[in-house]
């Protein structure tokens, strides 16, 4: 299920009706799982308003009209190169664009792993990873195990996860 952005004053609108009706409804019931899914629902879509007035933030920060939010790139001499991010059988890594695979004479170059601060592999190419805002679709994607459950909302480009 895809979640649209709208603007900041409607999120902001409807992220306090939401707060409203969790706190009418906890004033109002005695029992609170008579209102267990209705909570949660609610609870959800706050933090939707939330993530999508950030994003829309994030837009206005960078002059554009619409939400943005950070990508990873990967970079050589501070300069971003052509390179994706996918994932494998053995986790994420980078897939070069052809250009940049003659220069480094391979196709895929390792993700520098969450709890690393260096990748071998990049250093010796003089390559590095970064981050920046760019432009992202109105619809973020969402993911839950099941109701009940935290729901992640996440942001796409052309209908695409943004960074795998």
């Amino acid at each position: 299920m895809a979640y649209r952005i709208e603007t900041v004053e409607h999120h902001e609108a409807a992220k306090k009706a939401a707060s409203d009706r969790n706190h009418s409804r906890s004033v109002r019931q005695l029992d609170v799982s008579d209102c267990a899914l209705s909570t949660w629902g609610d609870s959800t879509m706050q933090d939707f308003h939330r993530t999508a007035i950030g994003y829309l933030q994030n837009g206005e920060e960078i002059g554009i009209d619409g939400p943005a939010a950070m990508q990873s790139i990967l970079m050589r001499d501070g300069e971003e190169i052509d390179a994706r991010i996918i994932e494998t059988k053995y986790g994420r890594c980078w897939i070069l664009g052809d250009a940049e695979e003659a220069k480094c004479g391979r196709k895929f170059i390792p993700k520098k792993a969450w709890s690393s601060r260096r990748s071998t592999v990049q250093e010796k190419l003089g390559l590095e990873e970064g981050k920046k805002l760019v432009a992202i679709d109105r619809e973020l994607g969402t993911s839950c195990a099941g109701m009940g459950c935290p729901v992640s909302f996440y942001p796409c480009k052309n209908g695409q996860s943004l960074n795998g």
